[in-house]
């Protein structure tokens, strides 16, 4: 064999090193992607509001002349909702800010309610305008 002679050493599986280290790479990368996006989903489907109270919260901020009004139509609900729930029993105690927006601004809609059974009650319900930092009240 000639000094100068390459040698084209074979790896696992027959394949040339050219190809293992990014078909690696791409396996390490795949497999973090994968185990990141179902953490993910467990996490929010941990996390996720009581969709009865926050449903009919955004509902009633949808329907509301005063939050169309100022955000325009239509108003559409975010996704990034914050908050916490407390239960006690059959009881779940609410606080969540959920984010609104419209063609004219941007607002959050604040709920704090108790859900007991089918029943549900809303101490605070109302949405704050983001620029302007006027709350518009939709509890009666």
């Amino acid at each position: 064999m000639d000094k100068n002679e390459i040698v084209n050493k074979k790896g696992c599986m027959g394949c040339g090193w050219v190809l293992v280290v990014p078909i690696g790479c791409f396996t390490a990368i795949a497999l973090f992607l994968s185990i990141a996006a179902l953490l993910y989903i467990l996490w929010g489907a941990a996390m996720t509001p009581s969709a009865t109270i926050c449903k009919n919260a955004a509902e009633i901020a949808l329907r509301s002349p005063a939050v169309i009004e100022a955000l325009g139509e239509p108003v559409e609900v975010g996704f990034a909702v914050k908050g916490s729930i407390n239960i006690d029993g059959s009881q779940k105690m609410m606080d969540f800010a959920i984010p609104v927006s419209g063609p004219k601004g941007n607002g959050v809609l604040y709920v704090v309610g108790t859900e007991k059974g089918n029943a549900l009650s809303y101490s605070k319900l109302e949405v704050k305008l983001e620029k302007s930092e006027i709350i518009i009240k939709l509890l009666k």
